[in-house]
C-alpha cells in the first residue's frame, strides 16, 4: 500500500545465485528479485512494465558493476 504522494515503491531483495537453463546445460546466474508497486492513477501499467524492463536491462548490461 502507497501513502499519499507516494506514486510507486521499488522493492530490491537479494541477490543469489540459481541454476539457468542457457539451452545447452545448466550454469550458474545471478538473480535480483524486484517488486514494483505503482499507484495505478499516476501510472499505467504499462508504464511501469517498461520501467521494470529498463532497471533488467541496465541492470544486466552492466554485467554486475552497475553502482
Amino acid at each position: 500500500m502507497l501513502d499519499q504522494p507516494d506514486l510507486l515503491m521499488l522493492a530490491v531483495g537479494r541477490v543469489r545465485t540459481m541454476p539457468r537453463w542457457d539451452g545447452a546445460g545448466w550454469s550458474p546466474a545471478r538473480i535480483l528479485p524486484l517488486t514494483l508497486s505503482v499507484d495505478h492513477r499516476a501510472m499505467d501499467g504499462a508504464a511501469a512494465g517498461r520501467l521494470l524492463t529498463t532497471l533488467e536491462t541496465l541492470l544486466t548490461d552492466s554485467g554486475g558493476t552497475a553502482p
